[in-house]
């Protein structure tokens, strides 16, 4: 068990652990996809093929670029030395209390030695990397990152945000996590084949009210993160587009049938927390003093 603590607090860790969660993702967003698909429409079969070869590709080439990156920005991890003591033979039997008390020194010292080289490369990191990308993005449309508390309701209060400073009403996450669960229940088939349980399996229409009932729940209550159907459904029930600016230069529209209206902008960090995905709102680079959300 310790040993597994080690591996989690290193920065190559964490990478690793944060790509095998996005391929899981990806794995149940290929099979929402391929539900999806009439059986027989080939056309439409088709482009899922390739917009699923293209993802899975994106995928990789990422995941190579950030281990990459990060070996770039990391320390070289020298292995510790074995000491072999002279005349070992001689030397007195190392009690149990003591080699407890060793093994808990050399513990800490890993633990210490850890700790530093995660602040080495924190510096340069998939993080501080991640960040800076987005800022550039976001500097070119005059604007920058306004941040939203990472509670699990982000996705939710990023775009109340939004929404508050393009109206005059000042929007609440529960509001807009009310708008989409009345949204995804009155346009069931809209979104009933891209959802999936825990095992990857299709939900039936109970189970898609429960998600329902979750998405109208704050997190600390009970309810689900938002992602890809909710932003959907949060788009068609405002009428608004939303922009979501992600790293490399990849901005994920909802909602483009709206495009008459300002879009609502927000950003979306894969590392900026340990606990997962996060969701920033935005402002204008020009507003210096504006209310805590």
């Amino acid at each position: 068990m310790m040993i597994e603590e080690e591996e989690d607090v290193t920065p190559l860790g964490q990478l690793k652990a944060a790509h095998r969660k996005e391929r899981k993702e990806l794995q149940s967003k290929i099979m929402s996809m391929k539900h999806s698909i009439a059986k027989s429409d080939k056309k439409r079969k088709k482009e899922i093929v390739a917009e699923i070869t293209k993802l899975e590709e994106e995928m990789k080439e990422r995941h190579e670029k950030e281990l990459a990156e990060l070996k770039l920005s990391s320390p070289e991890i020298s292995v510790e030395p074995v000491v072999v003591e002279q005349n070992q033979e001689k030397e007195p039997r190392i009690s149990k209390a003591q080699r407890r008390r060793e093994k808990k020194a050399e513990l800490n010292r890993k633990r210490e030695e850890a700790a530093m080289q995660a602040g080495i490369v924190a510096e340069n990191g998939p993080r501080k990397l991640e960040s800076e990308e987005i800022e550039r993005l976001l500097m070119d449309r005059g604007l920058m990152i306004y941040d939203i508390k990472p509670d699990g309701d982000c996705l939710y209060n990023a775009v109340a945000h939004q929404l508050s400073l393009v109206t005059s009403h000042q929007f609440k996450g529960a509001e807009i996590r009310q708008k989409a669960a009345a949204y995804m229940r009155t346009h069931k088939d809209e979104f009933l084949p891209f959802l999936i349980d825990d095992n990857g399996e299709a939900v039936d229409e109970i189970e898609f009210e429960e998600y329902c009932m979750k998405v109208e729940k704050c997190c600390a209550d009970g309810g689900v993160w938002g992602g890809e159907p909710e932003l959907r459904a949060i788009a068609c029930a405002l009428e608004r587009s939303i922009e979501v600016i992600q790293p490399g230069g990849c901005v994920l529209p909802f909602g483009e049938e709206y495009n008459d209206r300002k879009s609502l902008i927000i950003t979306f960090h894969r590392f900026a927390y340990n606990l997962g995905e996060h969701y920033n709102s935005t402002v204008s680079n020009t507003i210096i003093n504006f209310p805590e959300f």
